[in-house]
């Protein structure tokens, strides 16, 4: 046989198999062959943060990596140590990015809300440079709670990136998907928060947000889209000065066991770089997100920013 025609014998079958599988992410294994993702246009914001965040030689996790489009970035951009976790099993998928890609991360399938925090004992630095939560908030029962268990895994002067799904109404509320009113054919999406909400979650937790980018807004009754937010973790909370009741929040007994501190606050390095664009609106300490919504506007990505081609960084 000639070995032009066996060798298309053999990607056909690679191609069919493949096609089988439900990845999430479209990722370019080798010249015009894209695992078959859903496109999903919310990841070009995580990735536009992403981009603007230095990286290179630190430790970064994903906290809900599913087929490993994130990790692989960070990878690519000189990350020392990548670590990815999830809630279902993308291990076979995995697997295929580290042999054909040369991916080197930390993979924990499986993992639990109660295990998530373990995984801060991953990195030397006591705490992530860099962690990732995106496409997951909406999906959990408490968008708080799971905001505490990411907190406690990026160490202060680090940067987290928040993307979900949400509200941009003007006001501090989650609006709860009952009957699928916003999205009635997923049965796991449970809160859309809206952006001034999860400003102010990040105020609670000595987040400072820096940064955010929004996507298309839908005309329903929660003017529902995906956004993101950049945060730095600080040694204080970033609130405005008249606002004392946040400040007190997290220094009563009853909320003392969600975040450790004392483990956070042991920062030895230098403050993550973020590359975070001009004349943001700001507060006086972080960025004003609804504003910046009102300056900027939305963003809907071309495909070329949600798959992601061979050799690409960004």
């Amino acid at each position: 046989m000639d070995p032009r025609a066996y060798e298309k014998i053999l990607e056909d079958k690679f191609a069919k198999r493949f096609d089988k599988d439900r990845w999430y992410y479209s990722i370019e294994l080798k010249p015009g062959f894209y695992t078959p993702g859903g496109n999903y246009k919310n990841i070009a914001l995580t990735r536009k943060l992403l981009s603007r965040c230095d990286i290179q030689g630190l430790d970064c996790l994903d906290v809900a990596c599913a087929d490993g489009l994130i990790p692989t970035l960070m990878h690519r951009r000189g990350a020392r140590h990548v670590v990815g976790c999830d809630r279902n099993d993308f291990g076979m998928k995995i697997r295929q990015l580290k042999a054909r890609l040369g991916l080197e991360m930390e993979y924990n399938p499986l993992v639990t809300q109660q295990q998530i925090v373990d995984l801060s004992n991953k990195s030397e630095r006591l705490g992530f440079d860099v962690v990732v939560n995106s496409g997951l908030l909406y999906h959990v029962f408490n968008t708080l709670g799971t905001m505490c268990l990411s907190r406690s895994l990026v160490r202060t002067d680090g940067i987290m990136i928040v993307e979900t799904a949400g509200s941009s109404l003007n006001t501090y509320a989650e609006f709860f998907n009952a009957a699928g009113r916003m999205s009635p054919t997923d049965p796991t999406t449970f809160w859309y928060v809206t952006i001034k909400m999860m400003e102010y979650y990040g105020r609670m937790l000595r987040l400072e947000p820096i940064d955010a980018v929004f996507g298309p807004i839908t005309e329903n009754e929660t003017k529902s889209l995906r956004f993101a937010i950049a945060f730095r973790a600080t040694a204080d909370y970033p609130a405005k000065p008249e606002d004392k009741w946040v400040q007190r929040t997290f220094e009563a007994r009853d909320y003392m066991d969600l975040i450790d501190w004392s483990v956070l606050d042991h920062a030895t390095t230098k403050p993550v770089g973020y590359d975070a664009p001009a004349d943001l609106p700001s507060t006086g300490r972080g960025i004003d997100t609804m504003a910046l919504l009102n300056q900027i506007g939305t963003y809907d990505a071309p495909l070329d920013e949600v798959r992601l081609p061979l050799g690409v960084t960004v």
